[in-house]
């Protein structure tokens, strides 16, 4: 891997004949060479949580963080720029410059815009000019080329001091402005798992971490809810809450995910912007069938937002997440689109709420790739964070409308699994 902050620029493009040689050499090797594991996951913590919609709540409480950043700070994200990454990444120069230990993980794709890739590209090659330094995130298997899956450094994290944590789903860029998402700030002891897990990918970026020999070895969190278990040691007002991560090594979202959706007997509620994992699609069937209270929020307009910015063509709704949507419709699951007719032109948001004391959030969608090939951070919380997230999807519910997909949004929607292994 190469030290980009030594190099003091952007990974370079590699050589065709290059890329040959490295395409030859993967498919003729079937595992990685190192044989270390990451650090093991702690349980449920007992935390201070705020619970932080959209990018004006976040800019307001993230900047005073890190200006009063006394030892160190810690980010890995997956888009950066705009005004906002830019105000971060004064304050990260400040830090550095003033002694403090500032490490920066970002994605190398930087995302899939050309405008957010070329402004992420400048802040990248200005921090290392600056002395920060800047890595690229390692990716879960450490192959150049996986066909079909685009392994990903997809996380949205801060850890600063030690002592106030950062996870969710929201991008740092100006163009997200206007998309209506989610971050949890916390404190407590999974602010330290969340801190050993940056520093475990920090090292395998730098080479002083290993991978595990065989990918399959990863840890993994069991198909239950612990979540329900904790339910009872919560106090009234209280929220404790556990990191659920994947990436190289570990593979601690899905489990609990699915357990919790499989352990429901009130209620569901779910809201994302891309929704079409097969097996979740069943469970959640199968929970309204034992008498669960379910009901599925999703985006609507991911295809006009992304796949036609620059043409007059109006797809279909729901392209994305088709293939759910219409599975729920057949099964009576109740499900709508976000109402993005007021200030939100986009829903981002990746979290279930179970019971109404459990939510998993992060930036995990609910997808097969994002909970197989690529990297992610999830933050499990029960008790009251979770009831207020819960509280802010019924009011957003009341606003949405009957979600319906045709032929060709399903047509199109199956093209993409299959291009992308969604």
């Amino acid at each position: 891997m190469r030290d980009v902050a030594r190099s003091g620029s952007l990974p370079p493009a590699p050589h065709l004949g290059t890329v040959f040689a490295i395409f030859v050499l993967v498919a003729l090797t079937s595992r990685p060479i190192f044989a270390v594991n990451p650090p093991i996951p702690r349980g449920f913590q007992v935390a201070n949580v705020q619970v932080l919609f959209d990018m004006e709540a976040v800019q307001d409480r993230l900047l005073p963080d890190l200006q009063e950043a006394t030892r160190e700070i810690y980010v890995d994200f997956y888009i950066f720029g705009g005004d906002i990454g830019r105000a971060v990444s004064r304050i990260l120069k400040e830090k550095k410059k003033a002694g403090l230990d500032v490490r920066v993980l970002f994605d190398r794709y930087r995302g899939t815009l050309p405008a957010t890739r070329k402004d992420m590209g400048r802040i990248w090659k200005d921090l290392v000019r600056s002395g920060v330094p800047v890595q690229e995130a390692p990716r879960q298997d450490g192959r150049w080329f996986s066909p079909g899956k685009r392994r990903i450094d997809h996380n949205k994290l801060f850890v600063i001091d030690g002592k106030y944590a950062y996870a969710g789903g929201m991008n740092l860029h100006d163009i997200y402005w206007n998309f209506h998402d989610l971050m949890v700030r916390f404190d407590g002891g999974s602010v330290d798992t969340l801190r050993d897990l940056f520093l475990y990918d920090w090292g395998l970026a730098v080479g002083s971490e290993q991978r595990p020999e065989n990918p399959e070895d990863s840890i993994r969190f069991p198909e239950v809810s612990d979540a329900h278990a904790e339910v009872e040691a919560v106090p009234a007002g209280a929220t404790h809450v556990r990191v659920l991560s994947s990436g190289v090594g570990r593979s601690t979202v899905w489990g609990p995910f699915i357990g919790a959706i499989r352990a429901a007997t009130t209620s569901i509620r779910l809201a994302g912007d891309e929704v079409n994992h097969p097996v979740m699609i069943q469970e959640i069937i199968q929970a309204q069938g034992r008498g669960v209270d379910v009901r599925i929020l999703v985006d609507p307009t991911r295809s006009d937002a992304f796949v036609t910015p620059k043409f007059d063509l109006k797809l279909p709704e729901g392209i994305i997440s088709a293939n759910a949507i219409h599975a729920w419709n057949e099964a009576g699951v109740p499900v709508r689109f976000f109402d993005t007719t007021g200030s939100f032109k986009l829903m981002h948001l990746k979290y279930i709420v179970v019971d109404e004391v459990i939510c998993n959030q992060g930036s995990t969608n609910h997808t097969k790739g994002a909970f197989s090939w690529t990297s992610e951070t999830n933050l499990e919380m029960v008790g009251e964070g979770a009831r207020e997230v819960g509280r802010r999807f019924d009011q957003e519910w009341a606003r949405g409308s009957p979600a319906r997909v045709g032929s060709l949004a399903l047509i199109l929607n199956k093209i993409i699994r299959a291009l992308i292994a969604r």
